[in-house]
């Protein structure tokens, strides 16, 4: 176990990366002054407050699993403004798009057969849906320091709509 540490620590100072929480490597780029998008925040936001305790820089969330947003509530309340949230669903498009909780994991997807809701009662409803580009108008920024995406699946389709003028405003992803 100390080894471990030691060569952690050892990458850390020589490759300039940073190890977060739950499991995520980064540039260790971020100041309290970066902008921090998150999206598929989970119930409990572990990744923004991780980099807001670490760096102290402004995380947003995107989150639209309904059952999560009281506790995200909680949590930006608690952020002292370091962390906000939102309840659209980033997709590749604008729009309504049906989405399905699950009652037993912690989070949801848009496809019905995705392993967080397969073999489980699920609770489907609407949910609205913004691509990354919306995000820059919502947020009023010009960049995105670091741009965290778990959103179940949709992934590989959000990242091919993302225009290059877009792209190039998004420093780590």
């Amino acid at each position: 176990m100390y080894e471990m540490k030691f060569i952690r620590r050892l990458y850390e100072k020589h490759h300039n990366i940073s190890f977060i929480n739950p499991a995520y490597s980064l540039i260790g780029r971020l100041t309290k002054n970066s902008i921090v998008v998150d999206i598929g925040t989970g119930f409990d936001a572990d990744f923004s407050q991780n980099i807001i305790k670490l760096y102290g820089a402004k995380c947003f969330g995107f989150e639209p699993t309904s059952r999560h947003h009281q506790k995200l509530d909680i949590i930006a309340g608690e952020s002292g403004g370091l962390f906000k949230y939102y309840k659209f669903a980033v997709s590749d498009k604008n729009g309504l798009r049906h989405f399905f909780e699950s009652e037993e994991n912690t989070s949801g997807s848009f496809f019905n057969d995705h392993i967080n809701v397969r073999k489980d009662k699920i609770c489907e409803y609407d949910v609205e849906t913004i691509t990354i580009g919306d995000i820059f108008g919502i947020l009023n920024i010009g960049k995105i320091d670091l741009l965290k995406m778990d959103i179940e699946g949709e992934e590989y389709s959000v990242l091919s709509a993302i225009d290059k003028p877009i792209f190039e405003k998004i420093l780590q992803l």
